[in-house]
């Protein structure tokens, strides 16, 4: 079995087309959607919900609509969420999905493979990655999983995936979907225990594990 290498996952992505990188960007952002439908306003769900369709939508396309990527990313970096700069609420928590999901829409419009490559988030994923970790680990009854690992899994199979295809097709869109999916499924079984952690942490000042 391949040992996780975040170099390395970078450079072979940031060495693919735009379009694969866009993709991958698309397929990040994915994964953390649960966090974003749970805690993030109706209007700010809907937006979000917006800029996946069109980061999916135009990955693929030689000429994707600029003007509607640049009204979703100005848009989505104007959302009441965006303004809870300090850790003072659980809102705090959707500030690096809702990152993924900016990247995901500016991967599509960049102007440049480098661009694109600037911003896939696969480090934002592996923190957020962690900080639910953390608060599965501290609830292991609730919780049984390794979203950690099951993550780095998830990146290097990506990377796999965008590999073994030349050209863009729905098997390859059902295939990244796939995998976005099942992350997010890990993710949306432990939102509780995160969500409670949080809260614990900066309300009732209760480090984790003693809960």
């Amino acid at each position: 079995m391949s040992t996780y290498n975040y170099q390395q996952i970078v450079q072979q992505t940031r060495s693919m087309p735009q379009w694969k990188i866009s993709l991958a960007c698309a397929t990040c952002a994915l994964k953390v959607t649960p966090i974003l439908y749970v805690l993030c306003l109706p209007g700010t769900r809907k937006l979000v919900e917006e800029c996946l369709e069109f980061a999916w939508g135009f990955s693929t396309a030689e000429q994707p609509p600029q003007e509607e990527g640049v009204r979703l990313a100005r848009e989505l970096q104007l959302v009441p969420e965006f303004g809870c700069e300090t850790p003072d609420s659980l809102v705090f928590a959707t500030s690096a999905p809702l990152d993924l999901v900016r990247y995901a829409v500016e991967s599509v419009i960049a102007k440049t493979t480098l661009d694109a490559s600037n911003s896939v988030g696969f480090s934002v994923v592996l923190e957020i990655a962690d900080s639910i970790q953390s608060a599965v680990d501290a609830f292991p009854a609730a919780v049984k999983r390794e979203i950690v690992g099951a993550e780095e899994a998830s990146q290097m199979s990506l990377v796999d995936i965008l590999q073994q295809h030349a050209d863009p097709s729905a098997e390859l869109i059902q295939a990244l979907r796939k995998e976005s999916l099942a992350i997010a499924a890990l993710i949306s079984e432990a939102l509780p225990a995160y969500c409670y952690a949080f809260v614990s942490e900066l309300v009732c000042n209760i480090p984790l594990g003693q809960q």
